[in-house]
């Protein structure tokens, strides 16, 4: 009886001992597979353009940035060029805006029209 219940407990450790190597194999196998990261950057116009991406860092877009929807802007916009809104825009016109800030080209009111 002693006898068989050593051999019950031998057999145990050694099924954990050996599951645990298998398992300690097996994660330094498949570890050790994986690529690292790139060390330096990628060549330059080898690559496609990056997207501008979300997040609080500052970021600077060269070319046209094209939006097909609506921009909301969190925050303030600064221009380093002329704002162009050309949609309906034409001489003796003054973009105004009403309550909710949607903005229109209306005609100059007459007493501000040159005489």
């Amino acid at each position: 009886m002693k006898k068989q219940i050593k051999e019950t407990v031998y057999g145990f450790i050694l099924a954990i001992v050996l599951v645990g190597g298998a398992s300690f194999v097996h994660a330094q196998t498949w570890s050790s597979s994986w690529v690292p990261a790139p060390s330096q950057m990628p060549p330059s116009n080898t690559n496609i353009p990056a997207p501008v991406n979300t997040g609080s860092a500052g970021q600077t877009k060269l070319g046209s940035l094209k939006i097909n929807g609506s921009l909301s802007v969190l925050g303030t916009m600064l221009f380093s060029g002329p704002v162009r809104i050309p949609q309906n825009a034409a001489d003796g016109k003054v973009l105004t805006s009403d309550a909710t800030g949607v903005a229109t080209w209306q005609p100059l009111p007459a007493v501000c029209r040159p005489i």
